[in-house]
């Protein structure tokens, strides 16, 4: 259960990244534009991912060092944050790279 809320908030959150940095900016004729808007979602981008990375071994570290669980279902959550940020990070680079290829 925890692994799905995991997945969907991570994808919650790349969600609003890809609205308030880059929603209408590939849109935008104006090459400057559109490269301010893409600096912009590539620090949030990183941030993000930075966040991922922390948050999962802040999870996996404590059961690293002390008793593991039994079962498997310990690992769901760090798994479905990292699932929910590396899936939409696809999405949204085929997205770029349609707008980069439009005058």
């Amino acid at each position: 259960m925890l692994g799905c809320v995991a997945f969907l908030t991570a994808c919650g959150v790349h969600y609003l990244g890809y609205r308030r940095f880059l929603g209408q900016t590939l849109q935008d004729p104006d090459p400057e534009r559109r490269r301010v808007g893409l600096v912009g979602w590539s620090r949030f981008a990183i941030a993000w991912q930075l966040a991922v990375i922390v948050l999962s071994v802040a999870w996996l570290l404590p059961i690293a060092l002390g008793h593991r669980p039994g079962g498997y279902a310990w690992v769901a959550p760090p798994a479905g944050l990292v699932l929910g940020a590396a899936l939409p990070l696809q999405l949204v680079v085929m997205t770029i790279t349609r707008s980069a290829k439009r005058p």
